[in-house]
């Protein structure tokens, strides 16, 4: 009734006095209520836009893209266990009751791709009643991001797969066969009667280090899901936004953002190895020169590099995460952000994930590879 009521009343008076109603305002309000009254195919195929294949489902698509998240595996500490009763326990019961998080996003996209469709509709018609005030950019590109809302886990997806090639995923999954050996009988020495403080330093850091990976994978999948509904919410802003745009180049690196932070660990290990032959590889530290030491000395000088290494590793993690969103900052313009501290991040941290390649390099280059630490794979 709301819509076909206004709509006699303009037939009534374009047929009355055709020169002050023109008759597009009459048709255009029948095709918009035709569209109104056809909301689903309308959105079936701002959906199929983007997906190609809506058929699928929604909770489908949700299904396909988390899992294959494995956010609960860390490549340094192994799985995440919840029943540890340690702070590690802590963390993977955080992560394990935040886990829906990325499907809440997915569902509220779906809303937000409903606004849209009902905005773009809008949009056409203003479009079509004044054409000089209302570009018909401004419907279509509302139809776009609708589309794009509707199958965010076909789009996250994407950009995922465009940041990080399929080649990325075998380097990731070789590496996170690997783990952190750290040092011998680690298990027998956090359980021993009358630990030292250099045997509770690295207890610490051997059941926190796979928890907090554990919880930086959740952070970076939740974090680079709302940078891509970030960048495809700004698909309906002018060119006169700037580099917040719709083509700026703020826009551009939130998705490319979005898409480091969903794959970090598949980024992370393609970032280290450019810099060494086999990263996360050489992770047992055990001192070269133990001339004058007992076997308790050696016992606890073990401990407490392998201690530092974790700790490393945990630091360099969270650098990595910071360096990604120092240089999306500046593509932003913010001016209080510097592109060389975010990739002095982002180096730093490959660096400090892998400090025993890093040791091993310094000693051969100074030529004390006998007097220093040794860094094996067992």
């Amino acid at each position: 009734a709301i819509v076909v009521s206004p709509l006699i009343a303009l037939i009534k008076d374009q047929v009355e006095n055709p020169d002050q109603t023109p008759m597009r305002e009459g048709v255009t309000r029948i095709l918009v209520g035709g569209a109104l009254f056809a909301l689903p195919a309308i959105f079936n195929a701002m959906m199929t836009l983007i997906d190609g294949d809506a058929g699928i489902g929604f909770w489908g698509q949700i299904q396909s893209i988390l899992g294959t998240g494995g956010w609960f595996f860390s490549a340094y500490g192994g799985g995440c266990n919840p029943t540890s009763g340690t702070v590690g326990g802590i963390i993977c019961q955080f992560v394990i009751h935040s886990g829906a998080a990325p499907a809440f996003l997915s569902a509220m996209s779906y809303i937000f791709g409903i606004i849209m469709g009902v905005w773009g509709i809008l949009k056409i018609r203003d479009h079509v009643l004044n054409p000089q005030q209302t570009q018909v950019w401004e419907g279509f590109s509302r139809f776009i991001a609708g589309g794009a809302f509707f199958a965010l886990p076909v789009t996250v997806e994407a950009i995922r797969a465009t940041v990080t090639p399929a080649s990325l995923n075998v380097v990731s999954a070789v590496n996170a066969a690997i783990g952190f050996t750290g040092r011998y009988n680690e298990t027998a020495v956090c359980t021993a009667a009358d630990p030292g403080l250099d045997v509770m330093l690295s207890c610490m850091m051997s059941d926190i280090i796979g928890p907090v990976h554990s919880v930086l994978n959740f952070f970076t999948f939740v974090a680079g899901m709302v940078f891509i509904m970030i960048g495809i919410s700004r698909l309906v802003k002018s060119a006169q936004d700037g580099a917040r745009g719709p083509g700026g180049v703020g826009t551009f690196m939130t998705f490319v953002a979005g898409g480091a932070l969903i794959s970090f660990n598949e980024f992370i290990s393609a970032f280290t190895g450019s810099f060494f032959t086999n990263p996360l590889n050489l992770t047992f530290a055990k001192l070269t020169y133990v001339d004058g030491m007992t076997p308790a000395e050696q016992g606890h000088a073990h401990t407490v590099i392998s201690a530092i290494l974790k700790f490393m590793i945990i630091i360099g993690l969270i650098s990595f995460v910071r360096g990604i969103f120092i240089v999306r900052n500046v593509a932003e313009g913010n001016g209080q952000a510097s592109l060389m501290a975010g990739v002095t991040h982002m180096v730093g941290g490959s660096l400090a994930v892998n400090l025993g390649p890093l040791l091993q390099v310094v000693q051969s280059t100074l030529g004390i590879t006998n007097y220093g630490i040794g860094f094996t794979l067992t």
